[in-house]
């Protein structure tokens, strides 16, 4: 169809020229009106006309936060799960439940890099009475007394158990705009569509402390922890509209799946959100970010779904 649409374009012109050259009428005129007329039309989602080969490098650096509307997470530490939950009251308990994020990226040409590095953190510890000593905890606490003491599995005890799961993520990438266009006949308003695809490094940690009060022995302290870097291929793909009125819209998703390794692991984000520029420069973003995180590892593991509230700026340079 564009080729159509040139190949008829330069014809017309040349006919103009023709007949204006017999007709003594400046052809510069003319063609001057002709493509102003031409150069007016436009359509719902017509491809834009920008030249990427003009464009230089440009960089953005995108730092935001997290905060959890809705979170539940299991940690799993020597076979002992311990389930957290937390909710809209806990949502400034930035020390029990945060995720933060940055985000920079270079492009030219169409093309691009990136480099997102994000932190997880959920936390929580609670008092029970009555708690049935789980098999693996005994076995631990067992093997700490010289010589050995016999705690069957199943021991009633006062516990104190404090459970803490963390991600750190660092992914690199690369993008490319595979497509652009108009949404409206003012030629200003914009959408456009990304895919991506790099690779994702995570550290992945699960402890939980236990002090506990057994009927023969006063207190017993005792942490099981593990720490993991499992790698990832990530793919995803992101989509956006700028408008003429500084504000735009984007939905940003990505997967990543454990493809090196046979521990179970998997993540999933989904972000839509909305920008405002105050300048050139500088944009507020805030919006709606869901998150999974499923990794497991036999008797360690850490498993998350969150909903957030996403807010944070966007610099351009």
């Amino acid at each position: 169809m564009e080729v159509i649409r040139k190949s008829t374009l330069i014809l017309s012109v040349i006919i103009l020229i023709h007949f204006t050259q017999n007709e003594n009428v400046s052809a510069q005129h003319y063609l001057s009106d002709f493509t102003n007329n031409i150069s007016g039309e436009s359509f719902l989602f017509e491809p834009s006309e920008t030249d990427h080969s003009s464009e230089g490098w440009s960089f953005v650096v995108k730092p935001y936060i997290v905060l959890p509307l809705s979170l539940e997470a299991d940690i799993m530490a020597i076979g002992v799960t311990e389930s957290l939950s937390f909710g809209l009251e806990d949502v400034l308990n930035l020390d029990q439940a945060f995720t933060g994020s940055i985000r920079v990226e270079t492009r030219r040409n169409g093309y691009g890099i990136y480099s997102d590095i994000s932190y997880l953190l959920v936390k929580d510890s609670r008092r029970v009475q009555n708690y049935p000593l789980p098999a693996p905890l005994a076995a631990i606490i067992n093997s700490q007394f010289n010589p050995p003491v016999t705690i069957p599995p199943g021991t009633p005890a006062t516990a104190e158990i404090i459970a803490s799961g963390s991600a750190f993520t660092a992914d690199l990438g690369g993008f490319y705009r595979i497509k652009e266009g108009f949404l409206t006949n003012n030629a200003v308003s914009k959408y456009y569509i990304e895919p991506m695809l790099g690779l994702r490094l995570s550290i992945i940690q699960s402890e939980i402390d236990f002090d506990l009060d057994l009927a023969n022995i006063p207190v017993v302290r005792t942490s099981a922890e593990e720490t993991n870097q499992p790698f990832k291929v990530v793919a995803g793909v992101r989509a956006g509209i700028e408008t003429e009125n500084s504000w735009a819209f984007e939905l940003d998703s990505n997967i990543g799946a454990g493809l090196f390794s046979s521990d179970q692991h998997l993540s999933i984000r989904v972000t839509p959100e909305v920008s405002y520029s105050v300048s050139e420069m500088f944009s507020f973003i805030a919006g709606y970010q869901f998150r999974y995180l499923d990794f497991d590892k036999g008797e360690y593991g850490l498993k998350q779904v969150q909903h957030g509230l996403s807010i944070g700026g966007v610099i351009r340079f």
